[in-house]
């Protein structure tokens, strides 16, 4: 069940070190065919992301030695 632990947007920018508007834009800018941001979720008006998501979107962006 730990992965599905959801946070907020605002918990969300601060685990990837962005601002909650950048995150708001990268929503309001993707598409099915051209996503932006990590994947989101949306409960009733909540949007929520999941930790895991939010931990393999930064994996897939990591550069360097591995």
């Amino acid at each position: 069940m730990e992965d599905l632990k959801c946070v907020d947007t605002k918990q969300a920018s601060e685990i990837l070190g962005i601002s909650h508007n950048t995150l708001n834009t990268w929503r309001s800018q993707s598409t099915k065919q051209k996503p932006k941001g990590p994947k989101w979720v949306m409960i009733e008006t909540a949007i929520r992301y999941r930790v895991s998501d939010l931990d393999k979107y930064l994996q897939e962006r990591t550069r360097g030695d591995k």
